[in-house]
């Protein structure tokens, strides 16, 4: 883990923070648990190639999970809290050295907790020590910019940059089943790294009801 952005463990508890969405404001949610729509997920894996195992270390509810399931791909997921999914190992800090063994999955996908980016950074340097072939992080558009993170960025293997065109409704999980999923007010993308890539990213825009063509693996 870049020791850059100074993360302490275990993650950092975000407090009187806001969530903003079409409606207005949710509550922040303590461990930073907001839940993407289905369609997020669906668009990555129209777009880009993913083979043999996934894990998900910041599942929630499973959804991330559930969309590898359905295409065929072994997927399991972990979290910090337990929170009832059947196919996930709860009570797992995945920031902290040796969550899971280097090189245990082929690749992992993730909404990870954002914690102001330190979060996410966090998530995508260890999901690179898990992962043998690619990590997918899906993250809020501005966390591409920032002069802090620029030498890290030019340190990771990015093969794809893959910008969502509709901004999806991201509630906080506990709201699930109790407010419409609608009408997102951030932006964000997914950050795919693939090992041994060299070079620049490819760049496309992603739509849930016109999802792009194949992205060269």
């Amino acid at each position: 883990m870049s020791d850059l952005f100074d993360l302490p463990a275990p993650l950092p508890v975000a407090v009187n923070a806001i969530h903003r969405h079409k409606g207005g404001e949710y509550e922040h949610d303590p461990h930073d648990w907001y839940v993407e729509e289905p369609w997020c997920t669906d668009v990555l894996l129209d777009a880009v190639t993913f083979t043999g195992t996934v894990l998900d270390p910041s599942c929630g509810s499973g959804r991330i999970v559930e969309a590898c399931r359905r295409r065929g791909l072994d997927a399991v997921g972990s979290d910090l809290v337990d929170r009832g999914y059947p196919h996930c190992t709860p009570r797992i800090d995945f920031t902290l050295p040796g969550a899971w063994p280097r090189g245990s999955f082929d690749n992992v996908i993730c909404n990870p907790p954002y914690y102001s980016g330190k979060g996410s950074v966090a998530f995508i340097d260890a999901a690179l020590g898990v992962a043998r072939h690619r990590v997918a992080a899906l993250v809020p558009l501005p966390f591409l910019a920032g002069q802090r993170r620029n030498p890290w960025f030019k340190g990771l293997p990015v093969s794809h940059v893959l910008v969502l065109s509709r901004r999806p409704s991201m509630p906080p999980g506990k709201l699930l089943g109790t407010v419409a999923q609608k009408g997102g007010k951030e932006d964000y993308t997914w950050i795919v790294c693939t090992h041994g890539h060299v070079g620049l990213p490819s760049l496309d825009w992603l739509m849930p009801d016109a999802p792009a063509g194949k992205v060269r693996p």
